[in-house]
């Protein structure tokens, strides 16, 4: 039992690691704008991936990781093209 605790705990640590290394490597302006790209412009992930020359995995992360409550994001389908007229 011991053993499974652990592994259990090298597991999470680790995990925590490689998420604050993955975190490191998409700064706060490149995180930004992928979010502008995404959100405002309605831009696919591959095409952000391949304009900012990053690979669509780290984009769809950083989306994934930021991505607002389900309310809001149902608001902004409905009222978002009213929103970007004014």
């Amino acid at each position: 039992m011991n053993g499974d605790t652990l592994v259990q705990r090298t597991k999470t640590a680790f995990s925590g690691y490689m998420r604050r290394q993955r975190e490191n490597r998409v700064d706060k302006s490149m995180r930004k704008r992928i979010l502008e790209l995404y959100w405002h412009e309605n831009m696919g992930l591959r095409k952000i991936a391949e304009l900012l020359e990053v690979s669509h995995t780290t984009v769809w992360r950083v989306v994934n990781e930021n991505e607002p409550p389900k309310s809001v994001r149902d608001a902004l389908k409905r009222f978002g093209p009213l929103l970007a007229g004014s």
